[in-house]
């Protein structure tokens, strides 16, 4: 299977799970984090999928250089991961509130309009995230543990929100 998003030139699934994987057989601490932009479909909605689409490249390219760029101060490995969802896997952070500001510097990065068109849009995100080995001991587990997490977050409050696994 190819390893790069089509759309948006990111890591795709398939990517984030053979490094997923990758880290679990070496026993590396790490958190994956899902992200899922809340009320997108009102983008292709009332603007078409092409708008949509370039919402995606933006905030995908938004991510990356937040990831390169290293002002999370965790080593960040962002993918597309279908649709209107992306991940990161987080590494290298020395302790839960260290992760906590991590994944909300990727929150935090969409509060900067994105602009389609001549028009403006302001996205919030909904973001689950669980750690390996404390929150699960392998990979559809932790996916599990994240995606609940997710899920979580988008019931709680629509304006964006990031919850833990518990």
């Amino acid at each position: 299977a190819s390893l790069t998003d089509r759309l948006t030139g990111l890591p795709n699934r398939y990517a984030a799970s053979e490094m997923m994987n990758g880290l679990i057989q070496k026993n590396e601490p790490f958190a994956f984090a899902v992200i899922n932009l809340n009320y997108f479909k009102n983008i292709n909605t009332a603007m078409g999928q092409q708008a949509g689409d370039k919402a995606l490249i933006q905030i995908g390219n938004r991510w990356q250089k937040l990831a390169d760029d290293g002002t999370t101060g965790t080593n960040d490995f962002v993918a597309s991961q279908s649709g209107n969802e992306f991940s990161v896997i987080i590494r290298d952070y020395a302790s839960e509130e260290q992760l906590r500001n991590s994944v909300e510097r990727y929150a935090d990065a969409l509060k900067e309009k994105i602009v389609i068109d001549d028009s403006d849009f302001v996205l919030t995100a909904s973001i689950g995230y669980a750690t390996f080995p404390g929150d699960a001991k392998d990979g559809d587990t932790l996916l599990n543990c994240a995606y609940s997490a997710m899920i979580q977050a988008k019931k709680m409050d629509h304006t964006g929100l990031i919850c833990r696994f518990e």
